[in-house]
């Protein structure tokens, strides 16, 4: 049965190769690609290959340790990036960070800013627009980071009554204010 945590993956290994600007796992066949995530990941252990194929865990791969991330990336890459895409890229697929979480991790805090436009001054297309499920699926703290204060105001009487409610209980909705002391812009460095 396929799940997001698949998709997850394969956006991990998406987003290493445009931090990298090639593959991070190239391989001609899958038995390659395998060589290559291991030579990266180091070798899964036994409750790793469990969770990934219950079928393959008495099979014998060669034990290698994992590399640093620091090691595969230039020096200039953000951590950030670096963090959230390590969260992706687990043997183990309920290790993987959920999409939602991803969304909420600081890689993104610059679109949350308000008032930030693109290079252009062009804005940004519409970001906050989850719906009462989606939000219903991560824990307070995560939906006042995906929902910037600036947005809760237009966008907070949409969400059903057991989520404000539990945003009411977890505390101050101002928490989650994230660098609003800085001034929006998207302008490359």
């Amino acid at each position: 049965m396929r799940s997001c945590c698949q998709d997850i993956w394969s956006l991990g290994c998406v987003f290493a190769e445009l931090l990298l600007g090639q593959p991070l796992f190239p391989g001609e066949s899958g038995v390659d690609q395998l060589v290559e995530i291991i030579k990266v990941l180091g070798t899964p252990k036994r409750e790793e290959i469990e969770a990934m194929n219950p079928n393959y865990t008495e099979f014998q791969f060669p034990q290698i340790k994992a590399h640093s991330w620091n090691k595969i990336f230039r020096p200039r890459t953000p951590s950030e990036a670096i963090d959230l895409m390590s969260k992706m890229l687990f043997y183990d697929p309920k290790r993987r960070i959920h999409p939602l979480e991803a969304c909420a991790h600081p890689f993104f805090d610059e679109l949350r800013l308000e008032g930030i436009v693109l290079p252009d001054n062009v804005p940004l297309p519409a970001l906050f627009n989850f719906s009462s499920h989606e939000l219903s699926q991560v824990n307070p703290m995560t939906r006042e980071i995906l929902l910037p204060s600036h947005h809760r105001k237009h966008s907070w009487p949409a969400l059903p009554d057991s989520v404000c409610l539990e945003n009411q209980n977890s505390g101050s909705l101002e928490a989650a204010a994230v660098h609003e002391d800085e001034k929006p812009s998207m302008t490359s460095s």
